[in-house]
């Protein structure tokens, strides 16, 4: 099966690049055989942006924090299954490391009522990550947590919390 797909031309340095091409200044082909992409010569993709000039998420200017991600609150989630959860949040944390991502984990109430750390499953997937144990449960309240998550640097946030 063979496809082609036209993808415009993001910058002027990437048409200068492809000058020398005998594609059209506006666009550039790649061509799809069997799932497997052809780019033509030359071709850089889309070029880096500076990290507070990026719209989108990227690994120089995002942040992951996971909240309470704590077996006593675990048991609280009803609307997706365990296992499906800890497997999304797993392969979540996983890519973050992969791209160098600052990791946040907080947790509340540690030792409190039987109330355990971050799932050590998760836990140690990120021996890197800044882990933050609150008293309050409003962790943007938490000095110690705001600070953690100015100390990144990082303008977009991924969160996720149970």
């Amino acid at each position: 099966m063979k496809t082609q797909i036209l993808k415009p031309v993001a910058t002027a340095a990437l048409s200068a690049s492809l000058a020398g091409t005998s594609l059209a200044s506006d666009a550039v082909t790649i061509e799809t055989i069997d799932g497997v992409a052809t780019y033509p010569e030359g071709y850089q993709g889309t070029p880096h942006r500076a990290p507070e000039e990026d719209p989108f998420l990227s690994p120089s200017n995002s942040a992951l924090i996971l909240i309470d991600y704590q077996p006593p609150i675990l048991m609280g989630v009803r609307n997706i299954d365990h296992e499906d959860l800890i497997n999304n949040t797993t392969g979540l944390i996983k890519t973050a490391v992969i791209y160098d991502i600052p990791i946040i984990f907080s947790h509340v109430a540690v030792g409190l009522n039987g109330y355990d750390p971050m799932i050590e499953e998760l836990r140690s997937l990120a021996p890197d990550a800044v882990f933050i144990d609150r008293t309050n449960v409003n962790a943007w309240e938490e000095p110690e947590f705001v600070a953690a998550v100015e100390a990144t640097g990082r303008k977009k946030l991924i969160m996720g919390g149970l």
